[in-house]
């Protein structure tokens, strides 16, 4: 009997400590999953303009976003204005994301929401310039 106790304690132990892993310590959402098309695609669009990494609450307050946002914009004539619009377009991206649930942006199609969500909010703060959003990075927890 205590060989048996001995042999399934570890067991039970083990399982325990995968089930407590699973359920509250491993991240859920997105991965730092890179977005949209390959760069060599990217760059017949266009210019970047790099917005930068965000960090910021979702509405439910309970869950938390980072993304690292590129833009894309017509031509280099866009990129100047674009840059001179950074603050009303880095502020429009955090409107955004802090407007967004956890279930907009989690799971299949999320990412792909979240980015006709900012290229509609940037074309409008930063006009049709705009081609395109990308993200470099992008983590739900």
């Amino acid at each position: 009997m205590k060989k048996i106790l001995l042999l399934a304690l570890p067991l039970v132990l083990a399982g325990g400590l995968a089930a407590g892993y699973l359920l509250w310590l491993r991240p859920h959402g997105a991965q730092a999953e890179p977005a949209g098309r390959p760069a060599a695609e990217r760059a017949a669009e266009g210019v970047p303009v790099k917005l930068g990494e965000f960090t910021t609450n979702l509405e439910d307050g309970l869950h938390m976003i980072q993304v690292d946002v590129d833009l894309w914009v017509k031509d280099k004539k866009a990129l100047k204005s674009m840059e001179e619009r950074a603050s009303l377009l880095r502020d429009a991206v955090v409107g955004v994301l802090r407007a967004t649930s956890y279930e907009d942006v989690n799971g299949r199609g999320g990412m792909d929401r979240l980015r006709q969500r900012l290229l509609e909010r940037t074309r409008a703060a930063g006009g049709e310039a705009v081609t395109g959003v990308y993200f470099n990075k992008l983590i739900v927890q």
